[in-house]
């Protein structure tokens, strides 16, 4: 993956696989997947599970070839491949040409992915060209925003310094260039020695290009995790989740209750299209996930011997809240408490044995809880 671009369908059939094994899948079954395989991929503080995408995290394996022959000119690959396939033109600018071979082709996929995140370092400014590079500080791309006027005759960067100073000339600077873009380039330092310009990535403090940042762009994340889609709001509570001292099982289970990715009655009747979804343990309500672990008769009985009263109006703002009431141990008490009532209620729908809160209670001590009174605080919301 880190030399070739692998084709995308057998990216799909290995994103499927994997897929698969994560629902429990087997041989000539069917299993519902509850969450889209995107969301998957991302962080674990994020809502995710960590997965990588495939596709992406070969392009951005194959970004660091590209890298190479971008700061390595005099190794000998980029020799050979420069001597033919862009002989009188830089890396960047180099074509498919005729008759390429797979290597090239693929390291021209990972360019791709380079100019992405790649920056011009300015030097002595010779070699950047002013309105195609990237090399502007601060801004999202790094080109030049301001329209080139028609009596520009401007090139590269070191036609706006200073002629025989390394110096920017400030006037001619603010005339052919917008404000805030202006300022940006008259922030940036020059060195007196009139050094070589170079290329650098701006996404790692030593500048060299990483997998990691590069995957990270190719997602559409920063050093927080999901750009966009990402609830802010949750990151606490997801990092609680995975760094708690409880059984892994347990911390999947928690996950998919906090992702409304349990096979619920209501769930599975929403997603099939048949069933009531009435909860088949009381029969008096739809079996959501609220009514499973908070609303059901039986379940209030459990709750009521620790005192443990928190409203919401879904499973998210349920849980949020009562994870602001709870510390790190209690936390963990809860997931192992909430899992034990998934457990019961299977028990019940498959195996016909009735629910006791009893029995729930002793199964919840076996599952860690340990002995001891009431573990948490009343506190309505």
């Amino acid at each position: 993956m880190s030399v070739f671009k692998i084709p995308n369908f057998f990216c799909d059939e290995i994103r499927k696989l994997v897929a698969q094994f994560w629902w429990g899948q087997k041989a000539g079954e069917r299993k519902i997947h509850w969450v889209a395989w995107k969301k998957l991929c991302a962080p674990k503080d994020c809502g995710g599970l960590g997965y990588r995408d495939y596709q992406q995290f070969n392009m951005a394996l194959l970004g660091k070839q590209a890298w190479r022959l971008c700061i390595g000119v005099d190794s000998l690959a980029a020799r050979v491949l420069k001597g033919k396939y862009y002989p009188t033109s830089s890396f960047f600018d180099a074509t498919l040409g005729h008759n390429p071979s797979y290597t090239w082709r693929s390291i021209l996929e990972g360019r791709s992915t380079l100019l992405k995140g790649v920056r011009r370092r300015v030097g002595d400014g010779a070699s950047i060209k002013i309105w195609s590079e990237p090399w502007i500080p601060g801004t999202q791309t790094g080109l030049v925003i301001s329209r080139k006027q028609e009596d520009c005759a401007w090139e590269h960067v070191s036609e706006l310094m200073v002629t025989g100073r390394m110096q920017w000339d400030a006037e001619k600077v603010r005339r052919g260039f917008l404000p805030f873009e202006a300022e940006r380039i008259l922030s940036i330092p020059l060195s007196a020695r009139g050094l070589d310009d170079s290329w650098f990535w701006p996404w790692e403090k030593d500048g060299e290009y990483s997998v990691r940042s590069a995957y990270k762009i190719l997602h559409g994340w920063d050093d927080e995790g999901l750009v966009a889609s990402s609830s802010e709001s949750n990151k606490w509570i997801w990092a609680g989740i995975w760094q708690s001292p409880i059984l892994p099982r347990i911390k999947t289970f928690f996950w998919q209750l906090c992702k409304e990715a349990l096979p619920t009655k209501a769930r599975i009747t929403k997603r099939m299209g048949r069933g009531d979804g009435l909860c088949p343990v009381c029969w008096a309500d739809e079996e959501g996930d609220l009514h499973v672990f908070r609303d059901c008769g039986w379940v209030r009985g459990f709750w009521a011997e620790d005192d443990l009263e928190v409203v919401g109006r879904d499973v998210s703002e349920w849980v949020s809240g009562v994870w602001e009431l709870l510390g790190t141990q209690e936390r963990v008490r809860f997931m192992t408490a909430c899992w034990v009532i998934w457990n019961a209620r299977n028990r019940w729908v498959f195996e016909g044995e009735e629910v006791s809160v009893r029995r729930v209670r002793r199964r919840e001590l076996r599952a860690g809880r340990g002995e001891g009174g009431c573990w948490w605080r009343k506190k309505g919301m």
